[in-house]
């Protein structure tokens, strides 16, 4: 994100939303098979600073509805402490997997999120939960046309 995203967000006048896993940072996504880098710390601070808004990916990036119920509230918990000791003043959430139930969302909500958001896609509205929204995902190797295409199918798949 950092080194290709970014600059070509910033120089379009676009921002984003980045949702970091805070006791990752600087290391790799071992989740994912540990290929990509994830940014670092200074770099998550720059990015702050350039108007990217940063949340909250958990601690370690836990399946939530799978693990202790203790455990989910220490990866939702932790992260968001980190994020405010780091200077993020009011950062959301995104679930890990996209993975939640009612008990997890009362956790992030417990936790003071604003919103949260899984990996249902499709747009939001006024009827739309603040902790149970939807996205459209964007990765590496999205093209023009299926970005494009994207955006058409969220507007049609809209609550």
């Amino acid at each position: 994100f950092f080194t290709q995203a970014m600059p070509s967000l910033s120089k379009a006048g676009f921002g984003a939303t980045v949702f970091v896993v805070t006791s990752r940072l600087g290391r790799t996504d071992e989740w994912d098979g540990g290929i990509e880098p994830l940014m670092t710390r200074e770099q998550v601070l720059e990015s702050a600073k350039q108007g990217i808004e940063i949340g909250s990916h958990t601690s370690r990036h836990a399946d939530l509805t799978a693990v202790d119920p203790s455990i989910a509230r220490e990866e939702i918990f932790e992260s968001r402490q980190f994020l405010i000791s780091a200077g993020m003043s009011n950062p959301g959430f995104c679930y890990p997997y996209g993975r939640h139930n009612p008990a997890i969302r009362a956790l992030v909500k417990a936790a003071g999120y604003p919103y949260a958001c899984g990996t249902q896609r499709g747009q939001n509205d006024l009827s739309t939960d603040n902790f149970d929204l939807h996205r459209i995902n964007i990765r590496a190797d999205t093209s023009l046309p299926i970005f494009l295409f994207k955006l058409l199918r969220a507007r049609r798949t809209r609550g």
